[in-house]
């Protein structure tokens, strides 16, 4: 399954949770939620709950996931 990437035309729709779990499972990109949003790419959707079908980023990897292939799992599944 193949995720169109983020624009201006086309925002990524994410919560606080999300950039902040996005940013702690991958340092060196420490502070790009605040650029992603500043620019437009990200938009913060502070009604996370508006969607129960959706399925929710996951806080921590589980003990048998060590790829740490966490991007995916993270983005996937915003609202479009």
């Amino acid at each position: 399954m193949k995720i169109p990437p983020a624009t201006k035309e086309n925002p990524r729709q994410v919560t606080r949770e999300m950039i902040e779990v996005f940013e702690a499972n991958n340092p060196v990109l420490a502070g790009i939620g605040a650029i992603m949003l500043d620019m437009g790419v990200w938009c913060v959707n502070e009604n996370s709950d508006e969607n129960k079908d959706s399925r929710k980023a996951p806080t921590k990897a589980p003990l048998s996931d060590t790829r740490g292939s966490t991007y995916a799992r993270t983005f996937i599944d915003c609202t479009i």
